[in-house]
């Protein structure tokens, strides 16, 4: 290891005559999008401050902005169709085993989603949480229902796996009946 690289007395390495990095710094998925962590913007603006070129870029929301997106859902939605077009073929010709026939049950309730209707839902989420709503707790619980309900759709597409947010990251549990009353009937059912 370069002797410039290490850090032994205290002071802060330079790097040799001058050089200026260059530097990419990227936040990987999975981390709950409503909690970013703070490490990287802190290690950029220090690169920064010492005249290093810094990229900073958060692939954690590029993910959730995708998962809430049209073009992701109606993805999901093609690939549980043919996912449901296999377990039916495996069922008419009996060897459905008991997994499968709970996958093809999972399947079957998320494939009477309104798909176009979920994607408009999760716009409307995203934009009251990039926005001065995300302060209303009625609009901001509406949102992360709706970021749930997406995500419960997505996870029927890769079961038994299940894509959530982090409870208590993200769970407005103090609204007394707010599960019941928020989210849909295939869902409280799982």
């Amino acid at each position: 290891m370069s002797k410039e690289l290490v850090q032994i007395d205290g002071t802060a390495p330079t790097p040799a005559a001058g050089r200026k990095l260059k530097a990419m710094l990227l936040f990987p998925p999975e981390w709950v999008p409503t909690a970013p962590y703070l490490a990287l913007p802190s290690l950029t603006a220090v690169l920064r401050q010492h005249g290093h070129e810094v990229v900073q870029k958060d692939v954690n929301i590029e993910m959730y902005d995708l998962f809430f997106s049209d073009t992701f859902l109606i993805w999901v939605q093609a690939r549980m169709a043919m996912q449901l077009r296999a377990l039916n073929a495996k069922e008419s010709a009996g060897w459905l085993t008991d997994q499968e026939a709970d996958r093809k049950a999972c399947l079957t309730a998320a494939s009477a989603t309104d798909v176009f209707a979920l994607a408009e839902q999760a716009e409307s989420a995203k934009r009251i949480v990039r926005s001065e709503d995300f302060y209303d707790a009625d609009k901001l619980e509406w949102a992360l229902n709706t970021f749930r309900e997406v995500m419960h759709y997505v996870s029927a597409a890769y079961y038994p796996a299940s894509i959530v947010f982090y409870p208590m990251e993200s769970n407005l549990g103090y609204r007394p009946g707010c599960r019941a009353r928020c989210w849909p009937v295939w869902m409280t059912s799982r």
